[in-house]
């Protein structure tokens, strides 16, 4: 696996981190309609939500959709997508990052 990414807030606000988690799976599920060719109306059928919701989605409207919420509709897409949660040996408070592996292609 190649080309990891992630996105995590940098002032360390748990809103802005949220947000920023929140357009990350947003912006997986916008590559993942393009990989699939879909228009925003045969993704909204896919998906079951309306296509208006989807045009947030893909435009970073996704203030109105929870992280549980987006990890769906990105599986409905056919991506997998794990959660992982880990113990910090520090003091302060952790982090809520979102991480994309993508697999390497054939040559």
């Amino acid at each position: 696996m190649t080309g990891v990414t992630t996105a995590s807030a940098w002032d360390g606000d748990p809103d802005q981190e949220e947000l920023e988690a929140k357009s990350f799976l947003a912006l997986e599920i916008l590559r993942r309609i393009e990989a699939l060719a879909l228009s925003q109306r045969e993704a909204g059928r896919r998906l079951g939500i309306a296509q208006a919701d989807v045009s947030k989605i893909v435009n970073f409207k996704v203030w109105g959709f929870s992280l549980p919420r987006l990890s769906q509709l990105l599986a409905k897409l056919g991506v997998d997508v794990d959660i992982r949660v880990r113990v910090r040996y520090t003091d302060g408070p952790g982090s809520l990052r979102i991480a994309t592996m993508r697999a390497r292609r054939a040559a």
